[in-house]
């Protein structure tokens, strides 16, 4: 601080031989000598205390500037993009059948309930809790079906081969390669017919000889699997080569993974992750079918000869009108029931074979054989494989975080799929 005052005193002195003095200096206007005040001297504590403030100050402008650049997150089911409704933060997935999902619900607990009252108490008790425990098991496999993602696949995760095909610069209208003139492809949506449209007219205006461009029909991919080669199918809703045995459901407007079919009655498609669910919904109910059937059939038999009314028109319509309850129960099982057991004796026969419904109907078999790609040519393997393997985690997780775009010049349009394999998954 000395050395400080010194030089601004030497500055403000006149020179040698200058012709001035010291008092001529100090009578002039601009002689003012301008000294700055003494800092004040600090101890060690406030000395410590300002060191924090400055590296606390560094440290939030670091933050600020990372949040500043940094791209907004949000939860993959806020997202979504398809028809399946999302309940509890996506921790429930299920489709729009409403109808025929409560339909299903009622036509189970309300004629088990009726059974249990009127019939049931005529027996032991241990059949009570046995019936009242296939009743419970078989309702919550409805809702587990119902309500579980059935192996729902990310979207945006290829790119378009038709964008691929036209950004290319050997593609050009200049370059010896064209198009085929048989490239229509009426699946492309309505934006990408509207904009090869709109490109094609302008073409045709500006360059008359020049053959206007038309949509490429996306390829086809090969795999093998099982030493035999499948093909592929690229889904343009879901910008995706669909895996073997996925399929694209119009109602839910998803591809599904080992898609079986969708169930209106489970309100949800029949995939990978709840085949097991639906099957032991099936199977159970096939049984409360069966014993609902026996228990009111002898209680009609029972009442009828214990009454003495004769097995003819006249005596069952007197039975009828004294105990109705087991004769409408007998006639729900009649309608309903059949349905129920031969639906599980298909789906038992297709487990047995290792393939799918649709597999089935478009009889995707081996050529020349009956047999599935899939099949261990075992059908106790089968049936492990099919039922009892675990169940994988969701290839769509909505409780997982995802990074938005900031901008159209990402790889994917889609804000889920961007970083589908690049996120770590969190729940909170």
């Amino acid at each position: 601080m000395d050395n400080f005052y010194k030089q601004n005193l030497v500055n403000t002195l006149p020179k040698s031989g200058s012709g001035e003095s010291i008092s001529s200096l100090s009578n002039s206007r601009n002689s003012s000598i301008i000294i700055p005040p003494p800092s004040p001297k600090l101890n060690k504590n406030e000395k410590r205390h300002s060191k924090r403030l400055s590296r606390l100050s560094q440290q939030i402008s670091m933050q600020t500037k990372y949040i500043s650049t940094q791209r907004p997150k949000a939860k993959r089911w806020k997202l979504y993009e398809g028809k399946s409704r999302l309940f509890c933060h996506g921790r429930i997935v299920t489709g729009n059948d409403n109808f025929t999902f409560f339909l299903s619900t009622f036509l189970i607990i309300g004629p088990c309930s009726l059974f249990t009252i009127f019939i049931l108490p005529e027996y032991n008790s241990i059949y009570i809790y046995l019936f009242i425990y296939l009743t419970a098991f078989c309702t919550a496999s409805l809702l587990k079906t119902s309500w579980t993602d059935p192996g729902i696949l990310p979207r945006n995760l290829e790119p378009l081969p038709h964008e691929v095909y036209l950004n290319n610069d050997a593609n050009d209208n200049n370059s010896d390669i064209k198009l085929p003139e048989n490239s229509y492809n009426n699946t492309l949506n309505k934006r990408y017919q509207d904009d090869l449209e709109h490109n094609s007219n302008q073409i045709g205006s500006t360059y008359p000889n020049v053959s206007p461009v038309k949509p490429f029909i996306p390829p086809m991919r090969n795999i093998v699997v099982n030493g035999r080669i499948i093909s592929q199918k690229f889904c343009d809703t879901c910008k995706i080569y669909r895996p073997p045995r996925s399929f694209h459901c119009s109602y839910c407007d998803n591809c599904v993974e080992n898609c079986d079919h969708h169930c209106p009655w489970t309100a949800n498609c029949i995939g990978k992750r709840n085949y097991r669910y639906f099957y032991a919904f099936i199977t159970s109910c096939s049984l409360i079918c069966i014993v609902v059937l026996i228990g009111t059939l002898s209680n009609i038999i029972r009442e009828m000869n214990a009454k003495g009314f004769k097995w003819n028109y006249d005596g069952i319509m007197q039975c009828l009108i004294e105990i109705p309850m087991p004769f409408i129960l007998f006639i729900i099982v009649i309608f309903v029931g059949w349905f129920v057991i031969f639906l599980s004796g298909y789906h038992t026969y297709l487990i047995f074979k290792n393939i799918t419904t649709h597999e089935q109907l478009k009889e995707q078999y081996i050529p020349n054989t009956n047999k599935s790609y899939f099949s261990t040519g075992n059908i106790f393997r089968n049936m492990v494989l099919v039922l009892c393997r675990p169940v994988p985690p969701a290839r769509y997780a909505m409780r997982q975080y995802v990074t938005i775009p900031v901008n159209n010049n990402e790889a994917s349009t889609s804000p889920v799929e961007n970083s589908f394999f690049n996120e770590p998954s969190t729940s909170s």
